[in-house]
């Protein structure tokens, strides 16, 4: 949640704690903690009674100890989504076999598209939260 309130608090029309907490479903005391710490890490700022995102960033190193719990919570709001109806959402899987050279070149094909997402998506004003999982694992 912390992340995803961080977020919305760069979209203008979630600027206040009431408005995020009624789009995440999360109770006011809940999102109040979540702000409260958000602000004291520089995460969020409050300005004039409105939120805004702050100077300081989040990124998980993939050898961090809540890297895995971070995984977990987005693809548990996927699942949550699943059964929305809305033609804007993409869900694929799709279990393939395949030889040990092409997965690997499809592993470096998916890093360098998610490196490009991350160059799209970081100067765009904020209109839209959204969230992006790729799983591509041996099984």
């Amino acid at each position: 949640m912390y992340n995803a309130v961080q977020q919305l608090a760069a979209i203008p029309e979630y600027n206040s704690e009431f408005k995020i907490a009624e789009r995440l479903n999360i109770p006011i005391k809940k999102m109040r903690d979540i702000l409260s710490f958000l602000i004291s890490a520089g995460l969020c700022v409050e300005r004039n009674g409105e939120l805004e995102t702050g100077p300081a960033r989040i990124h998980l190193a993939s050898d961090s100890p809540w890297i895995r719990q971070h995984h977990c919570n987005w693809r548990t709001r996927a699942l949550e989504n699943l059964y929305q109806e809305d033609q804007s959402k993409i869900y694929y899987s799709s279990p393939v076999t395949l030889s040990k050279a092409d997965y690997e070149k499809i592993r470096r094909k998916l890093i360098t598209m998610i490196e490009e997402i991350g160059k799209l998506v970081d100067p765009l004003p904020s209109e839209e939260l959204v969230c992006l999982n790729i799983d591509w694992f041996k099984v």
